[in-house]
């Protein structure tokens, strides 16, 4: 894959993965994660890889990657690392994230459309699917990005205890708007 579509693939994640604010990051910490631990609606969640394909929709080639997902992934406003968790909660997703440094992680609520076990929005940038499968927790995002449009399919991994070593004690709750009609 070129350097130039890599970047796109990158920055196509980071859009989902912070825009979308339900991302997960995965961690090689011992103390906090257990791979092979199956999860269940109680878990919570860290993203492990996506797989995602950058569509060109001026006609260009389309191009797939499978991308492990770092420790911790920069933000696009200022290079600071954040680490991302899921939880499922009833009628809404929870992202629980931590910007490197900051003296508290905040708990993000996202009010959401649940059928069964599925959890569906979407957003002015695209849309989102999350459902558990064999295990794992699975997203299929659908987001347009300056003219290109990246689907993503994230597998991610439940993780034995929360919070991860290091992180603060103090958490900032947010509750953003219902994007659903």
């Amino acid at each position: 894959m070129s350097g130039m579509r890599r970047s796109w693939v990158r920055a196509g994640l980071a859009t989902v993965v912070l825009g979308a604010c339900t991302g997960g990051v995965s961690t090689d910490d011992p103390d906090d994660t257990d791979a092979g631990v199956p999860g269940t609606e109680a878990s919570t969640w860290r993203r492990a890889f996506a797989d995602v394909t950058l569509l060109d929709t001026s006609g260009g080639v389309p191009t797939s990657a499978r991308v492990p997902l770092d420790t911790r992934l920069p933000m696009p406003e200022d290079d600071r690392e954040v680490d991302t968790y899921v939880v499922l909660d009833g009628d809404r997703v929870l992202t629980l994230a931590w910007v490197v440094g900051d003296e508290a992680w905040y708990r993000i609520a996202r009010p959401v459309t649940r059928v069964d076990d599925v959890w569906s929005w979407y957003t002015d940038d695209g849309s989102y699917v999350l459902m558990i499968t064999d295990g794992h927790l699975t997203e299929t995002a659908v987001v347009n990005l300056d003219g290109r449009t990246v689907m993503s399919q994230a597998v991610f991994d439940a993780v034995a205890t929360f919070p991860p070593t290091g992180w603060p004690s103090d958490v900032i709750d947010v509750v953003l708007p219902a994007a659903n009609p």
